[in-house]
């Protein structure tokens, strides 16, 4: 345990380097937001209904969903890929820690520092602006959140394992990225797309890194024992799936620059 504390800690500390460049990418991502919050806030104004989701709860929607957002670990993927591309790997793997375990909780320590700058204050103006509603189920969507996160983790460290046999892993990052937008419900709610989208989106995990938690919150899930048993199965998919690529990759591994 207190080696895992140690390695957030580092995280936090590395993070803190770069702290000016974490604020201007914050910076954007906030006022990302703010331009989708007015804009929605336009849209649905004058108590319409859409698909279900009134003005209140389309408000809550966007506030949570980058809320998530900015909590979630996707640059794992291009860590793996500098890693690999560095030759830096190598050192990773003759850590006395296991790999996948090392980077998770590397992970947990950066976001807790990249919360404070985009997520802290994305939630501080969803409450001083009244836009965030509050929920009877906050217990059940700490703990979709909790899987979203793991699960989010597993997903790009199988996509950065894919560095172990693609050189370049920029462009499968940027791709799997655009996917991962589209089918999580973080840029619209799922229930919004057509109807052959929402059953393929059934089909992916992606669904329950964003929109299963936030529609945990807002009580508009079809069933909150289901929704969280859906992550459950996901997360120990992916958990499956991850190693075996790594246990794979290492069979042949070749190390970039190193």
């Amino acid at each position: 345990m207190k080696r895992n504390i140690s390695i957030i800690k580092v995280a936090i500390k590395n993070s803190y380097v770069y702290k000016m460049k974490l604020f201007f990418y914050s910076l954007m991502g906030i006022m990302q937001f703010l331009i989708y919050w007015f804009l929605w806030k336009a849209i649905i104004s004058g108590g319409k209904t859409i698909n279900g989701f009134n003005q209140e709860h389309i408000m809550t929607y966007f506030v949570l969903s980058f809320i998530i957002q900015s909590m979630l670990p996707r640059w794992i993927t291009m860590e793996i890929g500098w890693k690999n591309k560095r030759g830096d790997i190598a050192i990773d793997l003759l850590r006395p820690i296991n790999f996948q375990r090392y980077l998770l909780f590397y992970s947990i320590g950066d976001v807790i520092y990249t919360m404070g700058f985009m997520g802290l204050p994305i939630l501080i103006l969803g409450i001083f602006s009244k836009t965030l509603i509050y929920s009877d189920n906050f217990i059940y969507f700490f703990l979709s959140l909790i899987n979203s996160y793991l699960i989010s983790f597993y997903m790009f460290y199988i996509v950065g394992l894919l560095s172990f046999w693609v050189t370049n892993i920029w462009g499968v990052f940027i791709s799997f990225e655009v996917i991962y937008l589209f089918f999580s419900g973080a840029l619209i709610p799922i229930t919004f797309l057509p109807d052959y989208l929402i059953t393929i989106s059934s089909f992916l995990p992606f669904k329950s890194l964003v929109e299963t938690p936030i529609m945990i919150y807002l009580g508009l899930a079809d069933s909150t024992f289901i929704s969280i048993l859906i992550q459950l199965v996901w997360l120990v998919v992916l958990k499956g799936i991850s190693v075996i690529m790594f246990n794979k990759a290492r069979k042949r591994t070749e190390i970039f620059g190193g």
